[in-house]
């Protein structure tokens, strides 16, 4: 039985970049990355300069900029997904929460 909460049957993770982790940033990205790779059944939509420059490795899509993110979803909009958007609060992922 499917919980009437549930919206969508495919579910997509938006990361934006961490800040303020100083030393820690490339690592913490990268630990975050290595842990959604090992996980099946979750589209992964990156945006942000230090997920962009690790993405290929771990062959997700990547955004350099939230501006590109938005043109990318203009295009392919996320639908019937459950999302999970999180990213540092200046990154302003707020931008895309309309266009799901």
């Amino acid at each position: 039985m499917h919980s009437p909460y549930i919206l969508g049957n495919k579910k997509t993770v938006i990361l934006g970049d961490m800040f303020e982790l100083g030393d820690y940033e490339s690592a913490e990205h990268e630990n975050i990355l290595r842990k959604l790779a090992a996980m099946d059944g979750i589209d992964v939509i990156l945006v942000g300069r230090v997920f962009h420059s690790l993405a290929d490795k771990y062959n997700m899509l990547s955004f350099k900029s939230i501006e590109e993110l938005i043109k990318y979803l203009k295009e392919m909009p996320v639908q019937d997904n459950i999302v999970l958007i999180k990213g540092s609060r200046a990154l302003g992922l707020e931008k895309i929460y309309g266009m799901m």
